[in-house]
């Protein structure tokens, strides 16, 4: 999946430190994932959670924005311009930006119950 393009219903933009930053200094809640092509956890997760209509219209009521970063090649993967507070330690990595609180890893596993109580 190129960089920007979430599963149908979740209106994502790419990831940039500096987009992240500037939208966690607004107070908007940030849902940040990375994500490549070769990665099967990544498109199960995909499918199973991430493209239900139920994800969708629970972000879009709290105002939860979606950043993704592919890691599908070395020319897309945000490895380069990811600083500490972004570093991903496997694949694929779900963080979530509460506003005023450091991020929170979600398990690599997703439900449908999980992202839907994300507050």
């Amino acid at each position: 999946m190129p960089a920007g393009h979430a599963p149908d219903g979740l209106a994502a933009e790419p990831f940039s430190e500096t987009r992240l930053a500037w939208l966690r200094a607004e107070g908007t809640p940030v849902f940040l994932y990375f994500t490549a092509d070769w990665c099967l956890t990544c498109k199960v997760n995909e499918r199973a959670a991430l493209d239900q209509a139920e994800v969708a219209a629970a972000f879009h009521a709290r105002g939860i924005r979606v950043m993704v970063g592919d890691w599908t090649s070395a020319a897309t993967s945000p490895s380069a311009a990811s600083s500490s507070a972004t570093a991903v330690p496997a694949y694929p990595c779900y963080l979530y930006y509460a506003p005023g609180r450091d991020a929170e890893t979600l398990p690599q596993i997703l439900t449908v119950s999980r992202l839907t109580s994300l507050r």
